[in-house]
């Protein structure tokens, strides 16, 4: 096409309205045939694409795959973008060599540059969409530069011939080869952010900023301007400059568009109080950090003074001046004899995390990382370092140290503090900037913190500095009641990851970050003074934890106070201000943010990390602490192979983990085995993390229990982590490490797994993995049995015995968002309800990107399985639903949630918190109540059952009014006590504990257990008939056996239908307790029962016509079932209403907007005429997962931000199934089989679930029992059979 005939169709084009561009996506698989439509055949040869199957495996495979729609919802363009650049001959690993060698680009590296495999649009649209899509890959990763492409075709000089503007954002490189021109050689065109998506102008906020910045806050909140009026932000600019706060504004076009406000005043005392700070080292500067003991000291300053420098008196035989010089020669001795070697051999007998016993079972959290996992190498900072801050006095009072404490019992934290000052060598900050060179680098860590006070609103607070405060041991392990994070499973939560191994020194590791490591305070060299414990036990009643760790030392954090956009503006800009407040102080190495756990998450905490929270807080107890590590946002990071000199070094990186040699082992043999990889993270040069890799074995069973694809996308693509180690500041950098792994190995998917309920070495608190929080986990499936009689089957199924969880990443998901959900969610009752709530939420179809952090489960027994039981426990609960042992232990539930083992006895509304039986509180922000119902004690509210039913037979209600004076209201009774002898099985756990207590009466009174004084079974229900087998099992004789069954019911009102709603089977089942010669009495009840020594010696039988006495030498009961008489009291008494269930709406709430209920506890409102459709009804597993879904919706920000997603409550998931042929996404499943969610858009006064009712169990004979109907109110098997339209009924 010549020139003037290209021009004029443009023209002509330019004449008819295109459509606007419209909005970019991640590509999915379906908008591959649109896509390879906007492929010419330039396109098609630099980029190797000729057919759909193509951009299929590119839009799996691709780090981002992002389609372009215009406002018509056409596709208009495509981009995808990898790793590493199109060139078959250079493997994916050697890239950079390659572009450094031939195109002189020696500021391209694997961190900030990515390479597109495909770039594709239409024509009309020209340029604009091309920049448009490049902008979304750089405002995605804000840590990536460059974006470029090979063009390896020499006659393919422009993607769409006659036009070059299009490409204008890219600039061409040539390769330069000796002999050959450049016009021969693969051209290589890269796009700078600078030109395509510059960063916003950076810098102090100024008085005429005023009306700009004021405007953006009051979108947020307008509480500042109310206390303060108009002009606040001029008046702190001009009338307050000794204020040490400072404010940025970032502007556009002249304009400010965004505003942080940062201070240097912080209470680090209330931190120390609440927060676990020992990877960042206390947020201090620890070269001049030794920590005084208050009653040792005295001091110059006053304590509410805010003065930097606090100076101490002490009255010790110091060292002279001259005895300092003496020795200086031998202080430089002792640096040199300082190795990697024997820091290795130091840290191998010390024992930090000697609280853990690998014969308890410890719950644990990947998402709070304990602080002693993991230090990093002294090297890191000493090849950092500039000029000495060692001084020759520091070093001889060091000295002096060890004689003055000769007598004392030595403490590792002494001999830490001792190595790191006489092995240091001259450092420089890692950022590469000048500072003071007594600053040396801390730990990386990214949390940010702004403290706006509990109950002040939005009012920003200034965080006072208080002077020298004593450094205690931190003692974890007594687990306190008044916390945000309760018992043991939180604290537990926090400390059982010391096999997570993560650097709490994080990338900029000191030794003298540790919890337990004791720091000093230099003033002068004439003045110094050593380290002394001290643990700050205050007195009762002041409202502090006992044994809070104090840090001294200069301050090294930065607090963001306040943080706002235009709401026109991106906030993934805010980026740009981040880099700039490290600038602006570059003796700080820290920022930190607090917010309410309530506050929706923003792009801008992606760059920081949540710092674990103290068990028994009593301050921020509904604030989530931040923390940015400088070197975590401007250092230069890359990822190699490990090599043989990493061996000296890798030591000392896994210096705190439980099985560090296994960690060595592994990667010693990584350098010496072909299957097994090792790669090194680092940043600024200095080792930070290491990860080994190796190929998956039995890969077929694995992704046939899982829900995954069966196959990988290519043949021996999966590998599996071995061991992950990575500093916890480095932590928003996961994902990208994953990715260079994948880049440098065959592998495509890696995955991890660990025992949840293993023992020893293989315990999941004694793992080898730090890098789970950024994998995702997979949901098991429910195996169904081999009916084919396939042994290829068998094999593939043979590793069901032994269940894992499991966490997998692909590349696709190494470029996802991790976003973090603290909202303190609290779900009371580990019901069926319970747990398919927890499942969906922690492994749903937002699990990619979203993680909720602050998930408790509260249960009287912790969740329903227990590490060893007796299978008679299995065999005496019926199987309903999925949740079984097998399921559950494949689960991991204990690494996102802290399982609490209590008993809820109080509701606080008020100030959001539980009451448990013992004193423990427990605060949230959403409480969801699923109690459900369990077997409860033949007294359970007598008084108030009897007169319900009496009310309902007629009799008046006399109760008081309440508006009358002498109103009083109902008192619940306390539960009554148990007999020693009598058995309620609710759960796995209970059952395991009741049959073990019959076994053990049994082995003590052998000879009183017999057919005169038999074991009672009591109950007309399914449970009862699985106890009688269970006891069987047990070894219990038949004739030892006594069945005693209600049935019928006193109630003439109530239909006479059995438990099986079926007279075939109930005939069956009599006919085999008859058979097996089991004594049954029909249409007995429990009158009462008589007691000798607490144990029950005889029952009262009553019927119509007779009264019997029973002797029993043990009672297993299950008649009555009803909530929990704990959880009742508490719901009455908080004022939920109650209505023979607690009362819900459509959509779960109750009369609290903060409180859920779901399950069968509950009970729709009358209003609602819904009795049809109570909980109780439907699969519990339905219940659940909706609610959950609807919590997901609530929190997912990608939902709540989107304009466009506005859904009518009541259309709101009109329909749930939970079903496991509706859920699998496989391509092998029809799709008439598959349910669309948004597809029944009736109204509906609630909601309506559609999964199956199983129950199955075994009954005495043995007899299999299951029943498999349809959900809803169960129909008498009678009336079903006279109903029209019914099939034959089969029997065999």
């Amino acid at each position: 096409m010549s020139n003037q005939t290209f021009s004029r169709s443009v023209e002509g084009r330019s004449q008819t309205a295109l459509p606007e561009i419209g909005k970019l996506r991640l590509s999915e698989v379906t908008d591959a045939p649109f896509i390879f439509k906007l492929v010419n055949e330039q396109m098609a040869k630099t980029f190797r694409v000729n057919d759909p199957e193509q951009i299929v495996y590119l839009i799996e495979n691709s780090v981002l795959a992002i389609t372009q729609f215009n406002e018509l919802g056409d596709i208009i363009g495509f981009i995808s973008a990898r790793e590493y650049p199109l060139i078959p001959s250079v493997h994916p690993s050697a890239w950079e060599e390659y572009v450094w060698a031939k195109y002189k680009a020696i500021d391209m590296n694997g961190r900030n540059t990515l390479f597109l495999h495909l770039l594709c649009w239409k024509i009309d649209y020209s340029r604009e969409v091309v920049d448009n899509m490049l902008k979304s890959i750089f405002m995605h990763d804000p840590y990536v530069q460059y974006i470029a492409f090979i063009k390896t075709v020499v006659g393919c000089l422009q993607l769409v011939p006659g036009s070059s503007r299009p490409e204008g954002s890219f600039h061409r490189m040539q390769a330069t080869a000796r002999g050959i021109p450049g016009e021969r050689l693969p051209g290589m065109y890269v796009a700078d952010r600078k030109e395509v998506s510059p960063r916003l102008r950076v810098r102090r906020a100024v008085e005429e900023d005023n009306d700009d910045i004021v405007p953006i806050i009051d979108r947020h909140s307008t509480r500042l301007r109310e206390l303060y009026g108009d002009y606040y932000v001029s008046e702190l600019i001009s009338r307050h400059p000794e204020s040490e706060r400072t404010l940025l504004v970032c502007e556009y076009k002249e304009v400010a568009v965004g505003v942080i406000s940062l201070n240097t005043e912080i209470n680090f005392e209330a931190l120390e109080e609440s927060y676990d700070l020992s990877p960042f080292a206390g947020l201090r500067h620890t070269d001049s950090e030794f920590s005084k003991s208050p009653k040792d000291t005295e001091s110059l300053v006053d304590p509410g003074s805010t003065t930097e420098s606090c100076y101490y008196l002490e009255t010790l035989d110091w060292p002279s001046k001259e005895e300092v010089e003496k020795e200086e020669s031998d202080n430089v001795t002792i640096l040199k004899e300082r190795s990697s070697s024997a820091s290795s051999a130091y840290y191998s007998n010390i024992v930090y995390i000697d609280w853990i016993n690998e014969e308890e079972e410890i719950e644990f959290d990947i998402i709070n990382i304990d602080s002693d996992l993991l230090r990093l190498p002294p090297d890191f900072f000493s090849r950092r370092i500039k000029k000495p801050w060692i001084t020759t006095g520091l070093l001889k009072c060091m000295k002096h140290r060890d004689k003055l404490h000769v007598k004392q019992r030595k403490n590792p934290s002494d001999e830490v503090l001792e190595r790191i000052y006489k092995s240091s060598l001259p450092r420089k900050i890692l950022n590469m900037r000048n500072t003071p060179p007594q600053d040396p680098p801390l730990g990386l860590s990214p949390h940010s913190f702004g403290l706006p006070k509990r109950n002040q609103e939005i009012e920003t607070i200034i965080l006072n500095l208080k002077p020298g405060s004593a450094v205690g041991i931190d003692d974890d392990t007594a687990l306190l009641f008044s916390s945000d994070t309760w018992e043991g499973a939180f604290s537990s939560a926090q400390k059982g990851l010391n096999t997570v191994v993560e650097c709490p020194g994080n990338v900029f590791y000191k030794n003298l970050t540790d919890s337990r490591t004791e720091t000093v305070e230099i003033l002068d060299e004439s003045k110094i003074f050593y380290p002394k414990k001290e643990t700050k036990k205050p007195a009762i009643g002041m409202g502090k934890p006992d044994n809070v760790t104090r840090y001294t030392g200069s301050s090294n954090a930065i607090l963001l106070e306040l943080f706002a956009m235009d709401p026109e503006m991106d906030e993934r800009y805010g980026f740009d201000m981040l880099e700039v407040a490290f600038e602006l102080f570059p003796d700080k190495n820290y920022l930190i943010l607090c917010l309410p756990s309530r506050q929706p998450p923003y792009p801008l905490l992606e760059h920081f990390t949540l710092v674990a929270p103290l068990s028994g807080r009593t301050r921020f107890i509904n604030e989530s602490l931040y923390v940015a590590h400088v070197n975590s946002v401007t250092g230069r990071m890359r990822v190699r192979p490990g090599e043989t000199y990493d061996i000296n070094g890798m030591g000392s990186i896994v210096d705190h983990a439980c099985r560090r040699d296994v960690i060595l082992d592994l990667f010693d043999n990584s350098l010496r085995m072909r299957n097994l990889e090792s790669f090194v993270f680092l940043c600024e040069n200095v080792p930070v993390g290491v990860a080994i890799i190796g190929p998956l074995e039995n890969g077929p069973a694995i992704r046939t229990q899982y829900d995954l694809q069966p196959e990988p996308r290519w043949p021996n693509t999966d590998g599996i982590v071995l061991a992950g180690v990575l500093s916890p500041v480095m932590e928003p950098h996961t994902r990208w490490f994953f990715r260079e792994i994948m880049r440098r190995t065959r592998y495509t998917t890696l995955f991890w797994r660990v025992q949840t309920f293993a023992k020893g070495e293989s315990a999941p608190s004694r793992n080898l993995m730090s890098l789970t929080e950024r994998m995702v986990p997979v949901r098991p499936r429910r195996l169904m049995p081999n009916m084919t009689g396939s042994k290829r089957l068998d094999k593939i199924f043979k590793d069901v015995e032994s269940p894992f969880a499991l966490w997998i990443i692909e590349r696709p998901m190494t470029t996802l968002p991790k976003v973090n959900v603290n909202n303190s969610i609290v779900i009371v009752g580990a019901s069926r309800t319970g747990l398919a709530f927890l499942e969906t939420l922690i492994m749903g179809p937002a699990a990619k990107y979203l993680t909720f952090t602050n998930i408790t489960l509260v249960s009287d027994y912790g969740l329903p399985m227990v590490s060893e039981y007796l299978k008679a426990a299995e065999t005496s609960l019926p199987r309903e639903g999925r949740y079984t042992d097998q399921y559950l232990r494949r689960l991991p539930f204990s690494f996102y949630a802290d399982i609490m083992v209590a008993s809820l006895v109080k509701i606080d509304r008020k100030k959001r918190c539980l009451h448990f039986r013992g004193g423990g509180i427990k605060y949230y922000d959403e409480l969801v109540l699923c109690v459900g119902k369990q077997f409860q004690h033949p007294e359970y509210l007598k008084e108030s059952l009897m007169l319900a039913n009496e009310i309902k037979k007629g009799k008046p209600c006399d109760r008081m009014l309440m508006d009358n004076p002498k109103y009083q209201p109902d008192k619940v009774p306390n539960p009554s006590e148990l007999p020693v002898n009598m058995m309620l099985v609710n759960s796995l756990s209970q059952a395991n504990m009741s049959f073990n207590k019959l076994l053990h009466m049994i082995s003590e009174k052998k000879d009183d257990l017999n057919s005169e004084n038999p074991v009672v079974v009591y109950g007309d229900c399914i449970e009862a008939y699985c106890c009688m087998a269970a006891l069987l099992e047990l070894g219990v004789m038949s004739w030892e056996i006594v069945f005693v069954e209600p049935f019928p019911s006193d109630d003439v009102n109530k239909m006479r239908i059995n438990c099986f709603n079926d007279e075939d089977v109930d005939e069956r089942v009599q006919e085999s307790l008859d058979i097996l010669g089991i004594r049954v009495y029909r249409k007995y009840r429990l009158s009462k029962w008589t007691c000798l020594n607490e144990r029950i010696y005889s029952l009262r039988l009553m019927s119509l016509t007779h009264c019997i006495n029973l002797p029993c030498f043990a009672l297993f009961y299950f008649g009555l079932k009803a909530i929990n008489i704990h959880a009742f009291k508490a719901i009455n008494e908080c004022g939920l209403v109650y209505d023979g269930g607690l009362v819900v709406g459509p959509h779960f709430e109750t009369n609290d907007p903060h409180i859920y209920g779901a399950g069968t506890c509950t009970q729709y409102s009358r209003k609602l005429y819904a009795s049809r459709y109570k909980h109780r009804y439907f699969s519990s597993e339905d219940v659940g997962g909706a609610l959950a879904q609807l919590f997901l919706r609530h929190f997912d920000p990608f939902v709540v931000m989107n304009p466009d997603f506005a859904p009518c409550p009541s259309e709101l998931l009109p329909r749930y199934d939970s079903t496991m042929l509706r859920n699998f996404s496989h391509s092998s499943i029809p799709e008439g089989l598959r349910v669309d969610m948004s597809s029944s858009r009736e109204w509906k006064p609630v909601m309506k679930f559609e999964s199956p009712i199983l129950i199955a169990g075994t009954f005495p004979g043995p007899l299999y029992y299951m029943k498999l109907r349809k959900p809803g109110r169960d129909v008498p098997m009678e009336v079903q059979k006279n109903l029209p339209h019914q099939v034959p009924t089969v029997k065999s």
